[in-house]
C-alpha cells in the first residue's frame, strides 16, 4: 500500500507543528516557574499609633512563630510608618502566617499577624499602643490626702470618746 506524497507532507507538517507547540509550552512553563520563584515573599504594612498616625523609625520584626522566637526579618519603618521586609529565604509561602512586632522608645509597642497570600504578600498593620504609667505625684497626692484624712478622722473619734 502506497501513501501519497501529499499526505506525507501534511503528516510531517502536523508533526512539526505539534513538536513546536510542545516545545513552546515547555519553554513557557519554565519561564513562568522562574518568574514565580523570583517573585519572593514579602511582608509589608504600616506602623501607626492609637490615633492612626504613622510612626517613623519604629523597629519592625517579623517572626515565623506566634511566640516571637524565630525572627525571619527586621527593618525600620519609613517617615509615614510604612515598612516592607523580604522574607523569601524563610521557606514560608502562600497560606502561612507571619507575626509582626513594632516598637519605638517613648512611643510604645504593638504586634499583629497576617497570612501570606497566593501572590506572596502579607499585609500586616501594627498599632503601637503607649501604656502610660502615672507619674509619682499623680499617685502620691491622692494617697497622701487619703492617709491624712484617715488620721484626722481617727484623731477626731479618739477625742470624742474622752
Amino acid at each position: 500500500m502506497k501513501v501519497k506524497r501529499g499526505k506525507v507532507k501534511k503528516m510531517r507538517k502536523a508533526k512539526v507543528k505539534l513538536i513546536t507547540a510542545l516545545s513552546l509550552t515547555v519553554v513557557m512553563l519554565a519561564a513562568m516557574t522562574g518568574i514565580a520563584a523570583a517573585a519572593g515573599v514579602y511582608v509589608h504594612g504600616q506602623v501607626v499609633d492609637s490615633n492612626n498616625v504613622g510612626v517613623a523609625d519604629a523597629e519592625v520584626n517579623v517572626y515565623q512563630s506566634a511566640d516571637h522566637t524565630n525572627n525571619i526579618g527586621t527593618t525600620t519603618s519609613n517617615d509615614d510608618g510604612t515598612y516592607g521586609v523580604d522574607i523569601s529565604d524563610s521557606g514560608l509561602g502562600s497560606g502561612d502566617t507571619v507575626y509582626v512586632t513594632a516598637s519605638k522608645v517613648d512611643v510604645g509597642s504593638g504586634d499583629d499577624s497576617g497570612t501570606i497570600t497566593e501572590y506572596g504578600w502579607a499585609n500586616v498593620a501594627v498599632v503601637i499602643v503607649k501604656i502610660d504609667i502615672p507619674e509619682f505625684a499623680t499617685l502620691a497626692i491622692p494617697m497622701g490626702i487619703a492617709i491624712l484624712s484617715g488620721l484626722f478622722f481617727l484623731n477626731h473619734r479618739k477625742r470624742r470618746e474622752e
